[in-house]
């Protein structure tokens, strides 16, 4: 089978520069609790772009009517009172994913980073930068459009 760029079907967002951001929140550790506190206190769904998606915690915060885009697994669990699609080829090597680890508050932030929403990252040094930004959440909602527009149902 040869491969097809997932690149090659996305009608990316443009890519983009921020002199200023409001306010920017940096987390290495504690991140699973602090990623709950973000989505339990949004008062509206959350756009979720994340290469796996198995965190019961995290998934459980999200506000109903979210949605949710993630790799194409195998082993997905079922996401009551969330719209989830995958994306991407069969799991295995030189097969293209959708790598992305984005949760998009529209208007107001966007926390992106190296974390996957696993429980397992939660052993592993990770990463989570929280940009307060009403732009910069505008861009990555748009990032996170064009990948569901290709992306197919559970």
């Amino acid at each position: 089978m040869a491969n097809v760029s997932l690149n090659a079907r996305v009608e990316h967002a443009h890519n983009a520069s921020a002199a200023e951001v409001q306010r920017v929140d940096v987390l290495f550790h504690d991140i699973e609790e602090r990623v709950v506190e973000l989505c339990e206190q949004a008062s509206q769904p959350l756009l979720v772009c994340a290469a796996w998606a198995r965190a019961p915690r995290v998934l459980r915060a999200l506000p109903a009517g979210s949605r949710l885009v993630c790799t194409n697994d195998v082993r997905l669990p079922t996401y009551d009172g969330l719209t989830a699609r995958k994306v991407g080829l069969a799991r295995g090597s030189r097969r293209p994913l959708m790598h992305n680890k984005f949760i998009v508050r529209p208007g107001r932030w966007v926390a992106t980073g190296s974390y996957n929403l696993t429980a397992h990252s939660r052993l592993n040094c990770e990463n989570v930068v929280v940009l307060h930004d009403a732009r910069l959440a505008a861009l990555y909602a748009d990032e996170f459009e064009a990948i569901w527009a290709v992306a197919r149902p559970l």
